[in-house]
């Protein structure tokens, strides 16, 4: 119970609404920062322990110079990337960092309670995406964990007074003996090592001996991938050990990789299914909007070395004319606080324009599918999703659309000049240079060319 409560407590973060419950300095509310007191730029006599979120806050903007004079650059930059303060931002709330949907599970507190979260992360997953075996799957997971009952891990958890190998009765039958040390186990892979590419490459690291090979989808000689040959090297390995428990007569086959290649082509053919599907390539190119219409598209973009997010948006008629464009320089944050950033930003733009009727069109699948999902409370991104959700559903006409980024090349080129701003929103009346001949193209009706897959008749 208590080492419940603790991953609980642990678990949980503030996700910012009007900042009058959070306190500033003490409370976890900034995404990976912990507490600020740690990485004020000012000493720690002098932090007033009592400001809170909103004393940083006027009218939904942050104060810039008060964050500043507190703050390192960096953590400033991804406080400013957070929505808050606004009229539809609700109210602060404690939900589960663990996940990206502010809710609990059960994955989400195991990956966030283990010590090693690399390795976890890898065993969740890489190891399930394998296309294996099923029983070879669940074998991999259970060693990659090291939770194989070898005789010494039965006798370290008193099952057994025996940890010696039951193969050679030598060695003590650690996991490392049982794939590699002992005799049968290098037998087996002398036996099959012209079957793979990389499974003579133990250097002593369990985990990364594992991983490397089974990430290795070259072809071997009889057309079978690496990764699934290996892993039915391993599983017969730990099968045929088990056959020698239960049957003391029982040997290694003499040509043990003849036995491996068959039981790996056959599960591989059983498997493969042959695609009817055929290659076409459609024609994608911007279309203006109907008849009394405004086309809102929008963009967001993200620097993966810096973490800095940018977004773009351009209001056309249904002349193609452009009627208003902006790009902004965010903060610090992920690609979908950059999409709805620009969402609001655009739909603002969009509302204080004049437009009545306004088709949004993004080649952000998540940000329409948010739009259109019902109520989250408990998402972190609910001050942005609910201020969008509320400028979508305000007196007016408007719809939100995805379409292929090849149709969306206008504002992505917006959203990628918020890279060279200050941390601030730009507003054109006209096509900047920069996006000129993006503008005419779209205006020329220029086709882009994108390749999908058709079901082809039988």
């Amino acid at each position: 119970m208590s080492c419940g409560a603790k991953l609980i407590a642990k678990g949980l973060k503030w996700r910012v609404g009007d900042g009058s419950l959070i306190n500033f300095w003490v409370d976890d509310w900034v995404p990976g920062c912990g507490k600020l007191k740690d990485l004020a730029s000012i000493r720690i006599e002098d932090i007033d322990l009592k400001q809170y979120v909103s004393d940083f806050l006027s009218n939904g903007e942050w104060n810039v110079a008060g964050l500043a004079a507190v703050l390192p650059c960096n953590i400033v930059h991804r406080i400013l990337s957070i929505h808050a303060g606004k009229t539809h931002s609700g109210f602060d709330k404690e939900v589960w960092g663990w996940d990206k949907s502010g809710n609990f599970s059960v994955k989400s507190a195991y990956l966030g309670a283990s010590e090693d979260v690399s390795q976890v992360l890898w065993s969740w997953r890489f190891i399930w995406k394998l296309k294996i075996p099923p029983k070879i799957l669940y074998f991999i997971w259970t060693l990659v964990h090291e939770r194989i009952l070898t005789n010494h891990h039965r006798t370290v958890r008193g099952m057994s007074n025996d940890p010696f190998c039951p193969r050679c009765n030598v060695g003590i039958e650690s996991i490392d003996h049982l794939l590699w040390g002992c005799r049968d186990a290098k037998f087996i892979w002398e036996n099959v090592s012209a079957g793979s590419t990389s499974s003579s490459a133990y250097r002593g690291d369990l985990v990364s001996w594992l991983e490397g090979n089974l990430q290795c989808g070259v072809l071997s000689v009889d057309k079978i991938p690496n990764y699934l040959y290996f892993a039915c090297v391993l599983w017969y390995l730990w099968k045929w050990r088990c056959n020698k428990v239960f049957d003391v007569n029982f040997s290694i086959p003499q040509s043990p990789n003849l036995i491996i290649k068959l039981f790996a082509k056959s599960w591989l053919e059983a498997n493969t299914t042959v695609s009817n599907k055929v290659a076409v390539m459609h024609q994608i190119a911007w279309v203006e909007p109907a008849e009394n219409w405004v086309k809102l598209n929008i963009d967001g973009s993200r620097n993966p070395i810096s973490g800095i997010i940018t977004a773009g948006g351009v209001l056309r008629n249904q002349w193609k004319v452009w009627l208003k464009g902006f790009a902004m320089k965010i903060g610090v944050g992920s690609v979908i606080e950059a999409e709805l950033w620009g969402l609001y930003e655009g739909l603002q733009l969009a509302w204080s324009f004049g437009c009545r009727k306004v088709c949004v069109e993004t080649d952000s699948l998540i940000t329409v599918q948010l739009m259109c999902s019902g109520t989250m409370s408990n998402h972190p991104l609910l001050s942005l999703i609910q201020s969008c959700k509320n400028l979508v559903n305000a007196d007016w006409i408007c719809t939100i659309n995805h379409i292929y980024r090849e149709g969306n090349n206008l504002a992505d080129g917006l959203a990628h000049m918020g890279h060279g701003l200050n941390f601030s929103i730009v507003f054109y009346e006209e096509p900047p240079l920069e996006t000129r001949d993006i503008f005419n193209a779209d205006f020329s009706s220029l086709v882009s060319f994108r390749q999908g897959f058709v079901s082809s008749a039988l």
